[in-house]
């Protein structure tokens, strides 16, 4: 059974950190990857303080979606086989 493998987005300022930071520890817990990807790709800073580093380029996914969809693959095909 391949991983299961999921794409979080965040804002790049501003986001609450119990939606973004409880979600993740949940999902990890229960062996789900969790990808973070945003506009900015060097940080993002919750309403808190908090900060998330290491981001993956949303335009990426998007791009890289566009295309296999095109192709007739489904959309969790396409982020599966990312680099992330």
């Amino acid at each position: 059974m391949p991983p299961k493998i999921i794409l979080m987005v965040v804002a790049p300022k501003d986001f609450r950190d119990e939606e973004f930071f409880e979600t993740k520890q949940v999902l990890e817990s229960h062996g789900i990857k969790a990808t973070t990807a945003s506009k900015n790709v060097e940080w993002a800073g919750s309403k808190f303080g908090k900060e998330v580093t290491k981001l993956a380029y949303i335009g990426e996914f998007w791009n890289t979606t566009l295309r296999a969809k095109a192709r007739g693959f489904k959309p969790q095909q396409c982020l599966c086989k990312s680099r992330y």
